[in-house]
Formats: C-alpha cells, sequence, structure tokens
C-alpha cells in the first residue's frame, strides 16, 4: 500500500527553458544534478517531494507518444492574483482565472505542453 507520494520527474526538451519556467512557477531553485552514469539533470524539494527535470529521450518510439497521454501537474498556491501578475510579467500564456467546486483557479503550459493546474489555497 502506497504511504504517500514522493517523486515526480518529467522530460523537457530543453532543460534550460523547462528549469527557468519551473522556478518562475513555482518560486524555488532547482540545483544541478548528475548521479554516476546518469544524464545532467534539475531537482527541487516542495513538501518532501522530489521534482526533478530529465531531458527528453530521443527515441523515435518515444517521440511518437500520443500527447493526450502526456501527465497534468496540480499545484496549490497561496495567492493566484500574485501568481498571474509574476506570469504575466514573465510572458507566460494561460488560461483562467476560472471559478469551480474546488475553488480558483489558471491553466498554464510549460514549454514542453505539459497540463499544469494552479488552484488557490482556500483559506
Amino acid at each position: 500500500m502506497i504511504s504517500r507520494f514522493n517523486l515526480f520527474v518529467l522530460r523537457a526538451n530543453d532543460l534550460t527553458i523547462s528549469k527557468q519556467f519551473y522556478e518562475t512557477l513555482l518560486d524555488t531553485p532547482f540545483l544541478s544534478e548528475q548521479h554516476p552514469g546518469g544524464p545532467l539533470h534539475y531537482s527541487t524539494t516542495i513538501d518532501g517531494i522530489v521534482f526533478e527535470l530529465y531531458p527528453a529521450a530521443k527515441s523515435v518510439s518515444e517521440e511518437k507518444v500520443n500527447a493526450s497521454l502526456k501527465p497534468s501537474l496540480g499545484f496549490i498556491v497561496k495567492s493566484l492574483d500574485k501568481l498571474i501578475e509574476k506570469l504575466n510579467i514573465k510572458g507566460i500564456i494561460y488560461k483562467g482565472p476560472s471559478e469551480n467546486d474546488w475553488g480558483r483557479s489558471i491553466v498554464v503550459y510549460d514549454p514542453d505542453r505539459y497540463r499544469i493546474e494552479l488552484m488557490e489555497e482556500k483559506l
């Protein structure tokens, strides 16, 4: 039985651009890492969850994977308005904000077109 989630890895076509995007979005630095025999990648830890950005594989089979099978991410943010202001300054395109049963949110796409929903924390 799973007790908690502890690791999320995304494959990025351009590590530098994706690193900058997620550092802006999450307001946290990603550190450079390279394990023995592995590729250079970036990593950060948020609330005990390791979030890593690895280079995308260049194999033909992996490039043909249907985009609809890509994962979506979701994050809770303290202030959606402050985040929207920050995203506008960086030129990041987003959809929303919108209201639903769970709260107020926006959707952004990272440089590799991963969908990210950002929901405002309910007080």
